[in-house]
């Protein structure tokens, strides 16, 4: 005979499922910080050494297109990273040997230019709309010209933008490892690591000389 649940029992119930979730949603929510921090660093990167390889000279973007465009590089690197940790370390995240976190840097490598390709379209109507280039009155025909061009946009981007990624994938990774050794002394340390890697990311990006950035392309 099943015992009826009372509210009390059935709260606890609740309770326990998000006490026993909150440390995957923590380490998910560092993990996440930290991809968007890395596809920051590399489409700045992957910019300048496009710069170097078109004979232009290598330096950095000002802060309009840095903002808009910047923001689509994080936002691409926080959905990527939030899907490979999800679906390939899944709840039990504890504990992984250091390949599989490479493998997961390799992946991210792999296909963080191709989505930042998919967003910088959006970033840059995000852009001339707010520089004025595009009207108002005809802003819904830029939003809908963005969306066609992301495919294309993905694709020319990506090509160009692997070795950045694996660059910058590979330093995730490791950073993924450490944070995922140090879960033994709670999840402070690990929002500490991650603000630390995602500061120097995202400064070493913007604020490194741009010769010796283009070195990482």
């Amino acid at each position: 005979m099943a015992i009826p649940q009372t509210p009390m029992i059935k709260s606890n119930i609740y309770f326990s499922r998000i006490t026993n979730f909150s440390n995957v949603g923590k380490f998910i929510a560092i993990a996440v910080l930290c991809g968007g921090a890395s596809s920051f660093a590399r489409f700045f990167i992957s910019d300048i050494v496009q710069k170097k390889v078109r004979w232009e000279d290598p330096i950095h973007m000002s802060w309009l297109p840095s903002t808009c465009l910047g923001i689509a590089a994080f936002l691409a690197g926080v959905l990527l990273t939030f899907v490979l940790v999800k679906v390939i370390i899944g709840e039990g995240y504890l504990n992984r040997n250091i390949f599989i976190w490479i493998f997961i840097g390799i992946l991210y490598g792999i296909f963080i230019p191709f989505v930042t390709g998919l967003l910088l379209p959006m970033g840059m109507f995000v852009m001339n709309v707010s520089i004025g280039v595009i009207e108002l009155n005809k802003a819904f025909y830029f939003f809908l010209d963005a969306i066609v061009l992301a495919p294309t946009n993905a694709f020319t981007h990506g090509i160009f933008g692997v070795i950045s990624g694996l660059v910058c994938g590979m330093c995730l990774a490791i950073t993924l490892w450490l944070m995922d050794i140090i879960q033994r002394f709670g999840p402070r340390w690990q929002f500490g690591l991650g603000i630390a890697f995602s500061v120097f990311m995202i400064g070493f990006s913007k604020f490194a000389p741009p010769p010796f950035l283009a070195n990482f392309g």
